[in-house]
């Protein structure tokens, strides 16, 4: 008797280990990449502009653009990416700080004393099918307001 339940028992753990559906809940997970040139606004603390890119994004239906914000278009935990396009020495001399809000409200700060040298601000945040995310920068806008490229990338985990 124990053999038959030591045999069953190697049954399904190998059943569970090779079953081919296992995994595919893990395939790539899906991400879309939006750029954008210039902000929105007046102060010193604007908004992005932004576009759709589609180039290396998978599933972009999955999330909407509409200029300065994104909608988000399937739940979950996602990994959010922002760039201004600017780093090194040039975040401290330009003061350079994010804002990011979902649904109007503020979730995540940055400014220059916490952000890495490469510019990139990154934090991950449980988004739901409808939440609108908008980004707002802090920096020295002495230069014209069409110059920045802005990038965001939203990667779902």
């Amino acid at each position: 008797m124990k053999i038959k339940i030591t045999a069953i028992i190697s049954f399904l753990i190998m059943l569970f280990l090779y079953n081919p559906l296992i995994g595919q809940q893990t395939s790539t997970p899906f991400f879309a990449n939006y750029d954008g040139v210039g902000y929105t606004g007046t102060g010193n603390t604007k908004s992005m502009n932004l576009s759709n890119v589609t180039v290396g994004s998978t599933y972009p239906e999955n999330f909407a653009v509409n200029n300065n914000t994104i909608i988000v278009g399937k739940s979950g935990l996602y990994n959010i990416k922002i760039s201004a396009g600017i780093s090194g020495n040039d975040i401290i001399s330009q003061e350079l700080g994010y804002n990011i809000y979902i649904n109007n409200n503020l979730v995540s700060s940055a400014n220059y004393t916490n952000i890495p040298s490469s510019g990139m601000y990154e934090i991950q945040k449980n988004l739901n099918q409808g939440d609108i995310i908008a980004i707002t920068v802090t920096k020295n806008f002495d230069f014209p307001i069409d110059s920045g490229v802005n990038k965001i990338s939203l990667i779902k985990m």
